[in-house]
């Protein structure tokens, strides 16, 4: 399916009629670069798998964050 077919259905949900009509459900896929110089994980071999690991769970162990869970 094209997206441009998809603007035009609208599901009936979106008619503001019915039960419960006031909830909303929300969605996103974000895509988010946080390790600069590191390639997506698709892309990684083994080793660089593990280090970049390590590298993240030092660095959440590190933080307070580790602690509150």
């Amino acid at each position: 399916m094209e997206l441009k077919n998809l603007a035009g259905r609208v599901g009936v949900w979106l008619g503001g009629s019915g039960l419960e009509t006031d909830i909303v459900i929300s969605s996103r896929v974000r895509l988010a670069r946080n390790l600069r110089g590191v390639n997506f994980i698709g892309r990684l071999d083994d080793r660089q798998r593990r280090k970049i690991e390590a590298r993240c769970r030092k660095a959440i162990l590190d933080s307070k964050v580790a602690g509150a869970c």
